[in-house]
């Protein structure tokens, strides 16, 4: 499923846009995000993969074009689509000039938009036929492919098979030095943005930019280059295996994917088996023996993997992010977030900003 990005100016826009019957089975894009600021839509950008932005012009903060020229500058990727009251020729000719792939006046219709997503369908295959055919002699595509189903299937071998492939390419003799950097800097970033991208539940709890930020030059040696890139698989694998735990029952699987998608969502066991169409008596009969916690200790585990990640990325105020997640009692949030991380909800926001993380996966 293609992801997509909306950016509208109001929320009637975004509305009317998301109705047409055209997403999801319709052509295969789904939208993910809908923000009403162009700011926003770039800090998204930045931290989660899209494949396609379909952006007002006169969006508010960061407008339309300014948007478009930032996405090619920085190279984040995906195919961008403006939408305008007014056809004019200034903004058509800049819009193309900086790789627009398409220029509509405002609110098309359910045959015009299903008419764009069969090309932006072919545009994004073509693309990865192309980055396929790019990737030079020697790329290792098959072990990149297997490490990143072996973190999402939950394989313990995954972070074995990178150590595995990391030597191998140090081992081959390279022209230089540097081109065994950039290929395995390449290597790693490449399984980073697939986990993210067929994981894309993932983007509600830790920011794909965390692992993609490299910080590893201290280290100054290649023992050090190699234990930052396996530590931060090591990371992402235990954050995967935790909140999506691996089970065979196509049932539990759907309940699963449902709640990581809707970590501030109803999320009592009866309004999820109502959601995703299961029979609530064998939901809750069958979570506890299939998979290793009762589905109240797998919530509270969500829950509160969503609220360390809000108190990271946004400023939201403690008794806010409360209520976006349920909680009546500030002092309880408080007691339970104590009991995940060892610190308070406020200590590991001040840890976290003056860069050190109090983030602690020893409770996984």
């Amino acid at each position: 499923m293609y992801q997509v990005l909306l950016a509208c100016t109001i929320e009637y826009n975004a509305r009317v846009l998301s109705a047409l019957s055209v997403w999801d089975e319709h052509s295969d894009f789904h939208i993910r995000q809908v923000v009403y600021d162009g700011s926003i839509a770039l800090e998204q950008l930045r931290n989660e993969a899209y494949d396609l932005v379909i952006t007002e012009l006169d969006i508010h903060g960061v407008d339309g074009l300014r948007l478009l020229r930032t996405i090619r500058q920085e190279g984040l990727g995906p195919l961008v689509v403006l939408l305008s009251d007014t056809v004019e020729f200034e903004y058509v000719r800049e819009s193309l000039m900086f790789g627009a792939f398409d220029y509509l006046k405002k609110m098309p219709d359910a045959n015009t938009m299903q008419a764009l997503l069969q090309r932006a369908k072919e545009r994004l295959a073509e693309q990865n036929r192309q980055n396929t055919e790019m990737k030079r002699v020697g790329y290792p595509a098959a072990e990149e492919a297997d490490i990143v189903s072996g973190i999402l299937t939950h394989r313990e071998n995954a972070v074995t098979l990178f150590e595995q492939t990391f030597d191998k390419i140090y081992g081959e003799k390279k022209e230089t030095q540097l081109e065994n950097d950039i290929l395995v800097k390449e290597f790693y970033q490449n399984i980073i943005n697939q986990v993210f991208k067929q994981a894309s539940w993932l983007h509600y709890y830790i920011s794909a930019q965390h692992f993609q930020k490299l910080d590893y030059l201290w280290a100054g040696t290649l023992d050090g280059f190699r234990e930052y890139f396996t530590r931060k698989l090591k990371e992402l694998q235990k954050q995967v295996d935790a909140l999506c735990p691996g089970t065979t029952d196509k049932g539990l699987q759907e309940l699963i994917l449902y709640v990581l998608n809707n970590p501030e969502g109803d999320l009592r066991l009866k309004v999820v088996a109502e959601n995703v169409h299961l029979n609530y008596s064998y939901l809750s009969n069958n979570f506890s023996t299939k998979i290793p916690l009762h589905y109240s200790g797998y919530i509270l585990q969500v829950k509160m993997a969503r609220a360390a990640y809000l108190l990271e990325s946004t400023d939201l105020l403690i008794y806010e992010i409360c209520d976006a997640l349920s909680y009546q009692d500030t002092n309880y949030f408080t007691r339970q977030f104590r009991k995940f991380y060892q610190v308070t909800p406020t200590a590991y926001r001040e840890e976290h900003r003056t860069g050190v993380s109090a983030l602690d996966y020893s409770y996984l």
